[in-house]
């Protein structure tokens, strides 16, 4: 901080003691916002994952397809799903996703039938974690079928 500027401050201060506690404040929303900067610098990336859902053989509910985008096979995939109306819970670990290649988590793999409106979570070490509802994947996949004309 310049000498002028440390002298208006002292002044400032002087005359009035309270302007020091709103200077504070931005001092510590600087201090926030640069950690919030660093932060989001080293949040790891998301993982090469492609989440979608169809329906089941079964003819219960819908089955989670999950591909692994990537030319990497992809470790410990953890999926994690929730139906808050019912208070039910699921947990499904996939041991390895071969490059280029999809996994299905259903009724028959996990004992879970996707539905809408439940909550939906997808967990890799080293990678950001994908939340979600199967909401947000039903509507992405019905808006890219509208948009190339498959219906």
């Amino acid at each position: 901080m310049s000498e002028g500027m440390m002298n208006w401050l002292r002044a400032a201060i002087e005359r009035r003691p309270w302007i020091l506690l709103p200077l504070l404040g931005i001092g510590a929303t600087i201090v926030a916002l640069a950690i919030g900067a660093v932060s989001k610098q080293t949040q790891p990336p998301r993982p090469p994952l492609v989440l979608l859902l169809r329906p089941s053989h079964a003819g219960i509910g819908h089955v989670l397809i999950v591909y692994n985008n990537s030319d990497q096979p992809i470790w410990r995939v953890n999926v994690y799903g929730s139906n808050p109306g019912q208070g039910s819970r699921m947990s499904y670990q996939i041991p390895m996703i071969a490059p280029r290649e999809m996994v299905e988590v259903g009724w028959l793999e996990a004992g879970w039938a996707f539905a809408r409106n439940e909550t939906l979570a997808v967990e890799v070490e080293g990678y950001q974690l994908l939340e979600g509802t199967t909401n947000d994947i039903f509507n992405v996949q019905e808006e890219w079928i509208r948009n190339n004309q498959l219906r």
